[in-house]
């Protein structure tokens, strides 16, 4: 492959990224209206099945989250040492940071159902 084509490899990679990206906070969001506006009224096995679903969806995009990342940064690296033969850029962590950020937002929307459907439940009478 040519540098030109190693390139465009990274940049589609990036624009993928930045789809899961917001399909990521669209799933997020979503979960955090059901777990706001009718958490509470939901039985155990319903609660159950949703978090399944949404854990399971979470792992898939995080894991392609950080793939297409890395498979970006590899190809620019590939690209920058083709065109200028020089050393690659530094390293950069941002796609580490943004995996972390989302896996720690996913915890915390798990946690905010476990609130705030045991604060509504304990609070009905």
């Amino acid at each position: 492959m040519s540098a030109y084509q190693h390139w465009d490899l990274a940049m589609s990679l990036w624009g993928l990224s930045f789809s899961i990206l917001s399909l990521m906070i669209t799933i997020l969001s979503g979960y955090l209206v059901v777990a706001y506006m009718i958490g509470s009224k939901l039985k155990s096995t319903q609660v159950a099945i949703i978090n399944f679903i949404y854990i399971g969806v979470s792992v898939f995009f995080l894991l392609s989250l950080l793939e297409s990342n890395l498979g970006a940064i590899q190809a620019q690296q590939l690209a920058y040492e083709m065109s200028l033969k020089k050393n690659p850029p530094p390293e950069t962590y941002a796609a580490f940071f943004v995996f972390g950020f989302f896996v720690i937002a996913h915890l915390a929307t798990l946690w905010f159902m476990w609130t705030f459907r045991k604060d509504n439940i304990s609070k009905e009478p």
